[in-house]
């Protein structure tokens, strides 16, 4: 299973059964702040888990970025999962969304995002021909 993000939805998170972290970077590139990021979390057979448009990341100010972990989000939403989960954000011009992942086994960040080969996040690929693209973000130290 491979995480997957795109500019307002995150795919595959990983609920609390499993043993990696992942971890959604929401990034403003406006010049302008953004307020009142909202979404909403399904889980793997389509379900709401918790609340429906909840407010995820209250403010993000010119150029911020934050990150949210899955506790984070199972506390603003009121209720854990287990399986995966699929986050749907509001459609606001500007936000951009990384997914990274923990992954446990050899603790390792990885950059899970569905974004071409390019760095440029203001040019990700839309679906449906979506593919992940791995890459460590931080190596272990030894």
């Amino acid at each position: 299973m491979t995480n997957c993000a795109t500019e307002d939805v995150g795919h595959n998170l990983e609920g609390f059964d499993g043993t990696d972290q992942p971890l959604i970077r929401f990034i403003n590139t406006n010049t302008s702040a953004l307020t009142d990021i909202t979404g909403t979390l399904y889980n793997e057979s389509g379900t709401i888990v918790g609340s429906a448009n909840q407010v995820i990341v209250g403010s993000l100010s010119a150029k911020q970025q934050t990150f949210i972990t899955r506790d984070n989000l199972a506390s603003t939403l009121g209720e854990q999962w287990d399986g995966i989960g699929s986050l749907n954000v509001s459609d606001v011009s500007g936000l951009k969304l990384i997914l990274v992942s923990f992954i446990a086994e050899s603790s390792t960040f990885f950059n899970s995002s569905c974004f071409g080969g390019s760095d440029d996040l203001d040019n990700p690929m839309t679906p449906p021909v979506l593919e992940p693209v791995l890459e460590p973000v931080v190596e272990p130290k030894g």
